[in-house]
């Protein structure tokens, strides 16, 4: 399987990304967070290292969630969350059972 990950500058922007896809403004991130203009900018094009409780405030400011995913499911994982989290009609396994299922065939 080939190997899926995803760079810091892409998470931010993705993260972005799903900000302006939710009509999201600088200005509800900055209400949110406290945060600088200028630090939200940064962030967002990956200028700066930032800690582990700053992307989980960011992210969770978007509307997003981080999770971790073990390196053999992140295609899978990516695939089902672009199909819009849709299993096979004929599937009746939870998602997370046909994702390992996926994983091991």
């Amino acid at each position: 399987m080939a190997q899926y990950y995803m760079s810091y500058k892409r998470f931010f922007q993705q993260l972005r990304a799903m900000r302006k896809q939710a009509g999201i403004k600088t200005a509800q991130i900055i209400a949110k967070t406290g945060w600088s203009r200028q630090r939200i900018s940064q962030l967002e094009r990956g200028e700066v290292d930032a800690q582990l409780s700053t992307l989980i405030a960011l992210a969770n400011a978007v509307g997003a969630e981080l999770i971790l995913v073990p390196k053999d499911l992140a295609p899978l994982t990516q695939s089902f969350i672009a199909s819009g989290g849709t299993l096979s009609p004929h599937a009746s396994k939870t998602g997370v059972e046909f994702l390992l299922a996926q994983s091991r065939s």
